[in-house]
């Protein structure tokens, strides 16, 4: 049924076109602040072995590997092999019963997020009637440490003696300025600022305070080579927004040796109450009469750089109730014959199965400029072969908590995204159920901008030729935001040309800026994503879980120019069950890590990278050698550094 009544929505579109040119030596970044998300993936207590007396004390701390986030690195405590009396608190304070009649008891730190993540300490217990422990040195390794301002050190000390004296020190630095210190486990944090060139480390035995070692920290003064600022990309690039909305907006600040990321945003084109304030926050006059906007957001590093966008603001369109396959087709001509510019809801509340629209015919006809919204509580499944979603004409499709169900033996994606137009999946919207013989069986971007936020790709799979289970980016731009999934998603044919959940070819570009691809595979090379000439850009979420079952790269292979840049994110847990390149593949691509963490053979399972052959972390073939890594890479470990590829036996 038609309701002719006025409606304003929010179209949130976003097109981001990032032509980057980036060489295996230069190292940039997107932002000053990075993150890195991800699940433990390992536990150290410090110290790992210490001898305590009957009665007495020891304070443990617990480092957790995998992950930067206060949530993930909780974890709880306990201690085994002792009497009742001896116990242990949840800050890790070990109390040692006076009668405790083992000789040695066990601490474990458990991970609050996954049980089988655990480290151990081992505590010996000491009679006090028995040998009194005699302190003749304490030695702290390195006892000489050359150090630049801002990074961070773990220091060691060992306590020599006879009749095994406790190896517990206390920690102190002298001559140190603000903002370097020493924590009580020996992690030194040199301050961005310190003007020191040398300082002093002492470790002092707790048993015996007279006794200590020291070590001499040489401190290199940063030089930080001047900023360039290249462009400055907004996202959306161009959006609707009906009168008395909002749209929040972003900037990318790009160029060379890291630029700031500030900007000024301004507004032009509408009334004096249309604003856009310092953060990118467009509000837009309930009584605007402009039918365009322009937001400039200009780099403060070089105010004679910027970048722009356009805002439409749309006629209000209709509301359609949608029930049956009737009332959808109603909705559909509706919208056709609308006329241009305009936004539309349409409200699903049933289950629906659609018959596909002829090949290459946009679902809302030759209408430019459009905005539908589709939200509700429904589904709406493919009847016959072909594609459920086509769209292009400056054309915008939101789908919102709504199901998009495809055919095991389709011969087409689900959703085709044509040049010029934008589909977003959002509040738990899901794709699902569709195999195709001919492409990807999820989105198929050709030319213009998939935004995905907060919802599900899953059971979709390119079943021959083709490539990328859940997205094919032929040209245009893939965006991933918020908690979003591709799961489960497969390329199940060998002749296929890989990438379990996503393929970017060409011009294509796939930002990942959360969310996680897990658990997908390919039959070919990229258990998660393939690279083939396009671009990747990993800002944050996790490529976790995913295989190769035949080739390389279980997490990301990269091939034919194709670029990765990997500026944070996690990636873990992936297979190249029979090649190399466990996490990564790089083969006649660029590999570019700035920031972020690729687990290696130095994890305990699941979580570590693994491959049939070299580079458990990652691989690259030939520049001129063969390179590769086993071991984590963590989130100070950049490409550019010298000693990044280890090349271990």
């Amino acid at each position: 049924m038609k309701k002719n009544i006025f409606f304003s929505c929010k179209a949130d579109a976003t097109i981001i076109c990032l032509l980057v040119t980036c060489l295996l030596y230069l190292s940039c970044s997107l932002f000053e602040e990075k993150s890195v998300i991800g699940k433990p993936t390992s536990i150290t207590i410090r110290p790992s072995s210490v001898s305590i007396v009957k009665g007495g004390t020891n304070q443990f701390e617990a480092v957790v590997h995998g992950t930067e986030l206060p949530e993930n690195q909780r974890v709880t405590w306990s201690v085994s092999g002792g009497i009742v009396g001896t116990f242990i608190s949840q800050t890790g304070l070990l109390t040692i019963a006076q009668n405790e009649t083992a000789d040695e008891v066990v601490v474990t730190a458990t991970s609050v997020i996954d049980n089988n993540i655990k480290g151990t300490a081992i505590v010996k217990i000491i009679d006090p009637g028995g040998p009194e422990p005699i302190v003749t040195n304490v030695v702290v390794n390195p006892n000489v440490l050359n150090i630049s301002q801002g990074e961070s050190y773990q220091l060691t000390a060992t306590v020599l003696g006879i009749n095994n004296p406790s190896q517990s020190v206390s920690w102190s630095i002298s001559g140190a300025g603000v903002g370097t210190s020493i924590s009580f486990t020996g992690l030194l944090k040199i301050g961005e600022s310190e003007t020191a060139e040398t300082l002093i480390v002492t470790a002092t035995s707790t048993a015996n305070q007279s006794i200590s070692g020291n070590c001499i920290i040489n401190i290199s003064e940063v030089n930080n080579p001047e900023a360039i600022v290249t462009d400055v990309i907004v996202s959306p690039n161009r959006v609707n927004v009906p009168n008395g909305e909002t749209c929040q907006f972003n900037a990318l600040v790009l160029g060379i040796n890291n630029p700031s990321q500030s900007v000024i945003w301004s507004v032009s084109g509408g009334n004096s109450e249309t604003n856009i304030n310092v953060v990118g926050f467009l509000t837009v006059s309930e009584h605007e009469t402009a039918q365009y906007l322009t937001i400039s957001a200009v780099s403060v590093a070089n105010q004679t750089i910027y970048g722009t966008a356009i805002v439409s603001i749309p006629a209000a369109g209709d509301v359609w109730e949608v029930t049956n396959l009737n009332t959808w087709n109603i909705a559909i001509n509706g919208i056709r014959n609308s006329g241009n510019g305009k936004t539309h809801l349409i409200t699903l509340n049933g289950d629906i199965f659609i018959p596909p629209r002829p090949l290459g015919e946009n679902l809302f006809g030759n209408v430019t400029g459009l905005t539908v919204v589709i939200d509700g509580n429904g589904s709406l499944t493919l009847s016959q072969n072909g594609v459920l979603i086509q769209i292009g004409l400056a054309q915008t499709v939101i789908i919102r908590n709504i199901t998009l169900k495809g055919l095991l033996n389709n011969n087409n994606s689900l959703v085709r995204v044509e040049g010029g137009s934008v589909f977003r999946l959002e509040n738990n919207a899901l794709i699902t159920d569709n195999t195709s013989t001919g492409s990807t069986g999820g989105v198929h971007v050709r030319g213009g901008t998939f935004v995905m936020h907060d919802s599900i790709i899953k059971n979709c799979i390119s079943s021959t030729t083709g490539g990328g289970g859940a997205v094919f980016i032929s040209s245009g731009s893939f965006i991933m935001q918020g908690n979003s999934k591709l799961r489960e998603n497969n390329t199940t044919s060998n002749t296929s040309n890989g990438g379990g959940a996503v393929f970017v070819a060409n011009t294509g570009v796939f930002t990942m800026e959360g969310g996680s691809i897990e658990y997908n595979t390919s039959q070919n090379g990229g258990g998660g994503v393939l690279i083939n000439g396009g671009f990747f850009y990993l800002i944050n979420g996790s490529i976790s879980f995913n295989t190769s079952q035949w080739q390389n790269g279980g997490g990301v292979h990269i091939q034919n120019n194709g670029t990765f840049n990997m500026y944070g994110g996690l990636i873990s847990g992936n297979f190249a069950y029979s090649g190399h390149g466990g996490g990564v593949y790089a083969n006649r691509g660029i590999f570019n890590k700035t920031g972020g963490t690729i687990t290696g053979s130095d994890v305990d399972f699941p979580h570590e990278n693994y491959s049939a052959n070299s580079g458990h972390a990652a691989f690259m073939l030939g520049y001129p050698i063969n390179l590769w890594r086993n071991a984590t890479a963590g989130e100070n470990d950049k490409t550019s550094d010298f000693g990044f590829w280890l090349c271990e036996p």
